[in-house]
């Protein structure tokens, strides 16, 4: 580095590669300008500098007694926020887990401005635990969420100095009783010729991947045709980094060979040509599930348990479900460490599904 620019420093690591930090001294800190990773996407030292030097301004703008452009006023919830959005542990998190913390601080950062952002000091357990009783009242899910983001909030606060403990360390969460909602075969063959009929025919084949791969919204999202040969799909789940290979029943092989390949991604929007974001798809399968006369609480989300449901239906047992689905041996910790997850253990596992499959259509049209 030949020009030394202030507070910015240079860690060689092992690989050969240098990261870069804007590193201000401990007095700085203390006032809210917290160390950051610099240049985090490309890693080049000249996209560093820039970064530093802009920090650098903000800086030299706050010790001549101006205020930083729409900075919020020091040691509160919204300059808490600021200052977590900033960090590298906010960068580290995937894309829909920062969106739904992103609709918990919406929440407690409007909870914060109806009491004028008072000092954290000033927040107490009580004060949080009202603050959730409040909002159970109204939305019960948001309010464990919330909650619980104020928590890793304050927690935040606490590591970096701001705060002596943390007031959402323990409220009173109420727990929500599992779901245990499983669609019928009925609720799916309608929903499917709902959206077919709807010229939605992207979000039947949502339904089928979903119900017969077993995965979750967002790795069935975003699976693309040439993770497909024919036989297997294989794909790794983006929460939790398990490579599955999953084997594609005959029905939905079926469904597969229907459906035009426009994009290198599977389910892709008939109005935009491209993939689904996620609220609208969202939208639109409740907007399909409701013309189409289903209950109400049927979510997509209940496919997955509803795939485990058929697997084990068909005589399939505990591991040879987790082969397909992804999902932890239930509490048999052990199996994860001696039983390696294989392709052969998968196809039994569907051959058998597909068999069943096969025998309950033809015993339901017997006469």
């Amino acid at each position: 580095m030949r020009a030394k620019i202030r507070y910015l420093v240079a860690k060689p690591q092992k690989g050969g590669h240098t990261l870069y930090y804007w590193q201000p001294t401990a007095a700085l800190q203390a006032q809210g300008f917290l160390p950051r990773r610099l240049a985090e996407r490309s890693n080049q030292l000249v996209e560093a500098i820039v970064e530093a030097e802009r920090l650098n301004a903000e800086l030299d703008a706050w010790r001549a007694g101006h205020p930083i452009e729409n900075r919020p006023k020091a040691e509160t919830l919204p300059w808490l926020a600021d200052l977590y959005r900033k960090s590298s542990r906010y960068a580290k998190l995937k894309e829909n887990t920062r969106l739904d913390y992103e609709q918990s601080l919406k929440v407690i950062l409007a909870w914060s401005k109806r009491a004028n952002d008072p000092p954290l000091r000033s927040i107490t357990p009580l004060i949080v635990d009202e603050f959730y009783r409040g909002m159970r009242e109204r939305a019960p899910a948001r309010a464990n969420k919330t909650v619980s983001v104020l928590r890793l909030l304050c927690s935040f606060a606490l590591k970096n100095g701001f705060l002596d403990k943390n007031p959402a360390t323990n409220p009173d969460l109420i727990g929500r009783p599992g779901r245990d909602i499983v669609w019928a075969d009925a609720e799916i063959e309608l929903f499917c010729a709902a959206a077919k009929g709807k010229g939605r025919a992207s979000l039947a084949l949502a339904v089928k991947l979903a119900v017969n791969l077993g995965q979750r919204e967002g790795d069935i999202l975003s699976l693309a045709w040439p993770q497909y040969d024919g036989k297997f799909i294989q794909l790794r789940q983006k929460k939790t980094g398990k490579l599955l290979d999953v084997p594609v029943i005959d029905e939905l092989a079926a469904e597969l060979k229907q459906t035009p390949r426009t994009s290198p991604v599977m389910v892709i929007s008939e109005t935009t040509g491209k993939p689904y974001g996620r609220h609208n798809f969202s939208h639109l399968f409740r907007e399909i599930a409701r013309g189409a006369g289903l209950r109400d609480e049927l979510q997509f989300l209940d496919l997955r348990r509803t795939a485990a449901v058929r697997l084990a239906e068909a005589g399939c047992d505990l591991k040879e479900i987790a082969h397909i689905t992804g999902h932890s041996y239930d509490r048999v910790k052990i199996f994860e460490v001696y039983l390696p997850r294989q392709r052969s253990v998968a196809q039994d596992a569907i051959v058998r599904l597909s068999e069943h499959r096969k025998r309950t259509k033809l015993e339901g049209s017997k006469p």
